[in-house]
């Protein structure tokens, strides 16, 4: 018999689904098929349009529509002129000066109401020409150059501003794109992370008064700052593009009718920038029992295992360096690492290659490559150690709780909040904890038997599947069932639990 959707649902993401795999890719499907009574869209925020999708796609997904904002721009709308064209470049100035404002709540409001002018001529002409050209150029550098309060002047003495304003001028060309793409008409519009998906979500509030759910996996600013460290570029465009994204994070929590973080970390993170405290609602994610059952004996090597894909914010790295303490102390113990190496972080991986070598750890870690079955890798192990620098609430530490397998985690986003009592948690960026915590693991078998029993109880009580999808279901029911356009307070859909807290590794 025929599936008869009966609501639709737009999703927006960024370089995740269907485009991509990883955890955010995990989630969407997770939610996708778990409904099947909802007709999806997937407006997939990507680089060229040519992208391929890399998971297959079920019958409640009826379009997906590519939103490059890296490709070479083309357009059809008309060339604005004369009044229309000068209307343009004010609404440009604005959007610039709200980047700088010094009171932030202003600086959002000035923002969303020049957006929102811009995406209105979007309709009819072609703003991103305006905003790609020599004049709008200018305007930046003559903004970006102003001395400010909280800045050294020494930082705008400089020989080579203009290019600083002519890269900045390039990445909100970019940014943009995801507004001035024709918003798709729908129930509700859900985006999976804050961002540019924000911008789509704005476009279909202010064109179809659509309300939206903005969900957070990883603190979209926070990642900005983490990127903004290891970018090579200058400070007056690294300060322009984390103040453009501020801004833009702020008016994503603003105007969200929901939003969604992932754990308590994330709440934390959005109160502290701004968002309204009753206008969140935790939701954690969720894994299928079924596919992770206990993993049975431990093998008889002692050995840690690390499941994920080869990235700097993975960290991997300092996994390496702390498991030469490890191997100090237990000669025999090994290390197995399972995950591809996406495409760009080919220079990342040898690095990591090298450390092995330089540490004299070849023949006791190994590179697994990629898994089609993550349960079996769990099982490879006595423990399952995560490095990472930034995480949300990382599928790999509750499926590895699920098979019994001991979690130990870097204390980032919420990764204690999963462990909790049932497993070590340590310091990011510090090899010898990380170590440190191997070793205990590997060497105390009573407390490997305590923690794995809690490990696997903890999973299968908070953090199920079925659980996630009742949430969602109620949630998409307050937007999909006639009252949509009429924001109402939010509920607690989930009561607020306390999760107990990590324990240290210490």
């Amino acid at each position: 018999m025929k599936r008869t959707p009966t609501h639709n649902v737009v999703m927006v993401t960024e370089g995740a689904y269907p485009f991509a795999q990883g955890g955010v890719t995990t989630w969407c499907d997770q939610l996708i098929r778990g409904l099947p009574e909802v007709d999806f869209a997937v407006a997939a925020i990507c680089g060229t349009g040519r992208e391929d999708p890399v998971v297959p796609l079920p019958p409640n997904v009826s379009a997906i529509r590519p939103i490059p904002v890296w490709g070479v721009p083309s357009t059809t709308k008309r060339r604005a002129r004369g009044p229309r064209r000068r209307e343009l470049f004010t609404l440009h100035r604005r959007v610039i000066e709200s980047v700088y404002i010094q009171d932030t709540q202003v600086g959002v409001h000035e923002f969303l109401a020049a957006l929102r002018d811009l995406q209105t001529m979007s309709v009819v002409y072609d703003v991103g020409s305006i905003l790609r050209s020599e004049a709008a150029v200018q305007t930046v550098h003559e903004i970006m150059s102003r001395p400010r309060p909280d800045v050294r002047r020494e930082r705008f003495i400089r020989e080579h501003s203009l290019s600083d304003a002519l890269l900045s001028t390039d990445l909100l060309d970019h940014f943009l794109r995801a507004l001035w793409a024709p918003p798709a008409q729908a129930d509700l519009i859900h985006c999976v992370c804050d961002g540019l998906p924000v911008l789509q979500a704005l476009a279909a509030k202010w064109t179809y008064g659509t309300p939206y759910v903005l969900s957070e996996h990883g603190v979209y600013m926070r990642e900005r700052y983490l990127a903004a460290d290891a970018a090579n570029d200058t400070f007056p465009v690294r300060d322009f593009v984390l103040r453009f994204m501020r801004l833009l994070v702020l008016a994503g929590y603003e105007e969200a009718d929901l939003i969604a973080p992932v754990c308590a970390f994330n709440r934390r993170w959005e109160v502290r920038l701004g968002a309204d405290p009753d206008a969140i609602q935790t939701i954690y994610n969720g894994i299928d029992p079924d596919r992770f059952p206990e993993a049975g004996s431990e093998p008889d090597v002692p050995t840690i295992t690390w499941v994920g894909r080869i990235d700097p914010l993975k960290d991997v790295e300092t996994l390496i360096a702390g498991f030469a303490d490890v191997h100090a102390a237990i000669p025999e113990a090994r290390l197995r690492l399972f995950g591809p190496v996406p495409a760009g972080n080919e220079a990342y991986a040898q690095r990591c290659h090298a450390l092995v070598h330089r540490l004299h750890l070849d023949d006791v870690i190994t590179f697994e490559g990629p898994t089609n079955d993550v349960a079996s890798a769990y099982a490879t192990g006595h423990a399952v150690a995560l490095s990472s620098l930034s995480e949300a609430f990382p599928y790999t530490v509750i499926e590895s709780m699920a098979c019994g397998r001991v979690p130990i985690g870097t204390d980032v986003g919420g990764v204690g909040e999963a462990i909790g009592d049932a497993g070590l948690v340590v310091p990011p960026r510090d090899p010898h904890a990380m170590g440190q915590a191997c070793i205990r693991v590997l060497t105390d078998s009573e407390f490997r038997r305590t923690a794995s029993r809690r490990a696997r109880t903890r999973a299968l009580s908070e953090f199920t599947l079925d659980g996630f999808l009742a949430i969602y279901r109620e949630v998409y029911g307050r937007y999909l069932s006639g009252g949509a356009h009429a924001p109402a307070p939010v509920e607690r859909l989930v009561r607020e639990r306390e999760l107990q807290p990590a324990r240290s590794a210490a």
